[in-house]
């Protein structure tokens, strides 16, 4: 497993891919599907068949690995938590699985902010993965509010000049530019606001 680690950061998957199947093979034969040894392969297994392209391959490990971990760790548990947040980057990658995507998303969320606190940086990343989610699915003004929040909490980790804050600022007003109509601008209290003028 360690060698296949070290070929994984060198970019180099195929290569690692072997390795961590004839890991699993082994590890299967020895403890069970269900040991954290093999779980672990197969999680590994998982990322390496997401690098290289594999991603249907990869979308069957990773839930396979998620069912399992869910039901002998429980949901809470950091490889739960760990195996929740890759499948829902490889739903991401997939394209056209968003409400699947947003599901997981918002399961993430919900364990960090009960296991690591609301102004972890872990819950920040989980709570911006969702907002560019809601966003994908045209639910604007969710993805707005959810994304303020990211920006004052990215503001109070990083400080205010850091590129996740200014990143995370300028797709607020991105995305509020995006729903102005013609009535006004976009309001602070969600929506349009009334215009000045009368009828």
């Amino acid at each position: 497993m360690k060698a296949g680690w070290h070929l994984t950061e060198f970019g180099r998957y195929s290569e690692a891919l072997i390795l961590y199947e004839r890991a699993r093979k082994l590890y299967l034969v020895m403890f069970g599907e269900e040991n954290t040894k093999t779980l672990k392969a197969m999680y590994r297994i998982g990322c390496s068949l997401k690098c290289v392209g594999r991603l249907k391959e990869a979308q069957g490990i990773q839930e396979k690995v998620l069912e399992v971990r869910r039901r002998t760790l429980g949901d809470e548990h950091t490889d739960t938590l760990k195996s929740m947040q890759n499948l829902a980057i490889t739903y991401k990658d997939m394209g056209g699985r968003l409400k699947e995507l947003q599901e997981l998303e918002e399961k993430v969320l919900e364990v960090s902010r009960r296991t690591l606190g609301e102004g972890h940086k872990g819950t920040v990343d989980a709570m911006h993965n969702l907002a560019l989610t809601l966003y994908d699915m045209d639910r604007m003004e969710e993805a707005i509010s959810l994304m303020e929040e990211v920006a004052c909490s990215y503001a109070r980790i990083y400080g205010s000049d850091h590129s996740e804050t200014k990143d995370a600022e300028q797709s607020v007003n991105d995305w509020k530019d995006e729903i102005e109509d013609d009535d006004g601008e976009y309001s602070i209290y969600g929506g349009a606001e009334d215009s000045d003028e009368s009828e």
